[in-house]
């Protein structure tokens, strides 16, 4: 029984023993999304990327030589930008050229698994797992879509994958680049007429302590 009390507590503790450290990453979002529609919404549409920014702060946990544990708490900005020739609801079946920018906000949470390989001076790494983003802020800028701001779903579920590298051992902190790319599970707004979904590249810089 004591073993048993022994075991238990030493699985409980192990995380406290494990080596953690922290950070701030910053950099550039681009985002576009994918629209699909029926004949009699729009003939024809093109859809350009927005570029946002991002920023957030990390945890990371590890235990292993080569494998770590990130938390990340970000915001980031979203949309696209949409050019397509309107013929839905109170055209009369009228064409109207439309130029609209969706401009998007959200908070996000990634859990990740990190795979790194360390040199003397640089760490180079790979990181996959999932996330979730929760919307602060929504705007279409154009009246025909006005309607959308407040009907846009506020969750979004995907996964991450990327890859960076770390400068160490050259400053008190470690400096990293990374590059990622999101996909999203759940589309950001689905009807009879249309649907569309986002996905997301980011580019971002930061420090380790």
């Amino acid at each position: 029984m004591k073993k048993r009390i022994i075991i238990l507590l030493l699985f409980i503790s192990a995380p406290l023993f494990a080596q953690w450290s922290y950070g701030v990453k910053g950099g550039l979002t681009s985002s576009d999304e994918t629209w699909e529609f029926v004949t009699g919404f729009a003939s024809s549409g093109k859809i350009e990327s927005r570029t946002g920014i991002n920023l957030g702060v990390f945890a990371e946990f590890s235990e292993k030589k080569f494998l770590s544990v990130l938390i990340e708490l970000n915001y980031r900005q979203r949309g696209a930008n949409i050019t397509m020739d309107y013929t839905g609801r109170d055209t009369s079946g009228t064409v109207v050229p439309k130029y609209i920018e969706h401009k998007l906000g959200y908070f996000n949470i990634s859990f990740l698994g990190k795979v790194r390989y360390d040199w003397t001076y640089c760490t180079p790494y790979a990181i996959a797992g999932v996330k979730c983003d929760y919307q602060v802020s929504n705007k279409f800028e154009d009246e025909d879509f006005g309607y959308l701001q407040d009907e846009v779903t506020n969750q979004i579920w995907g996964i991450v994958a990327g890859a960076g590298v770390e400068i160490k051992n050259l400053l008190p902190v470690a400096i990293l680049a990374e590059f990622r790319a999101e996909f999203d599970f759940n589309k950001l707004y689905v009807c009879d007429d249309f649907s569309f979904k986002s996905k997301m590249i980011e580019f971002r810089v930061g420090v380790r302590f």
